[in-house]
């Protein structure tokens, strides 16, 4: 019988080797980190700016609408109308004869104005004050009640579950500050969008985070 000694050498990773990993690993993870932001963005920005672009479309098509109001409406007595400049903005109420057809926990219902000169059936009166309201409602798919008598509860809550507060102009003037919430957490937790007289929507510098999320839609966070 032989003898035979055997020798056994351990080998393993130097310490150069395992640092040179770590790093590799970790480039990879901050890849994937931004990857995943980009597929999961911030939700309420998210649903913000697609309610913002909604209202701001639902705005243009409505106030030019010639079966709401009247295309040939100037908005000073003083203006020649000999230069044509026509002017369309809500201070005005929609023509007598505008109607809207909007979904009210399920059943289909219609508004127009008190000034019903050719007797529709209406379920509610359709005004200045609540007409962006009714507008909103026409457009968008809606879940539950629609509420534009006041501003005492929300006024009506998008399919895609964002929540829409000050839908109704209780001043007087014509001036919508209305309150996005996305989170449908109350009208103190939501983002504020102003529609002037002449149908163009901003968000206020006052709404802090809406309005650098305007500024940087597609920004990852």
């Amino acid at each position: 019988m032989k003898n035979s000694n055997k020798t056994f050498i351990k080998t393993g990773f130097t310490l150069a080797e395992v640092l040179l990993t770590m790093a590799i690993i970790g480039v990879v993870m901050s890849l994937l980190i931004r990857t995943v932001a980009r597929v999961d963005p911030d939700k309420d920005k998210f649903l913000f700016l697609k309610s913002y672009h909604a209202v701001e479309e639902i705005m243009r098509s409505s106030i030019n609408d010639y079966t709401k109001y009247d295309q040939n409406i100037y908005a000073n007595g003083n203006i020649d109308t000999s230069l044509g400049e026509l002017h369309l903005d809500f201070s005005y109420d929609p023509l007598p004869s505008a109607k809207i057809e909007y979904i009210d926990s399920g059943t289909k219902k219609t508004a127009c104005p008190s000034d019903n000169s050719e007797n529709i059936t209406c379920d509610s009166d359709l005004k200045q004050s609540n007409a962006v309201c009714y507008y909103i409602a026409e457009h968008i798919n809606t879940i539950g009640k629609i509420n534009c008598a006041n501003n005492t509860e929300q006024n009506l809550k998008s399919s895609i579950g964002v929540c829409y507060w000050n839908l109704v102009d209780t001043t007087g003037k014509g001036t919508f500050e209305i309150t996005v919430d996305p989170s449908c957490a109350g009208k103190n937790n939501g983002y504020n969008i102003k529609i002037y007289k002449d149908g163009r929507v901003t968000v206020p510098k006052t709404s802090a985070k809406a309005y650098e999320w305007i500024k940087n839609p597609t920004t990852v966070k």
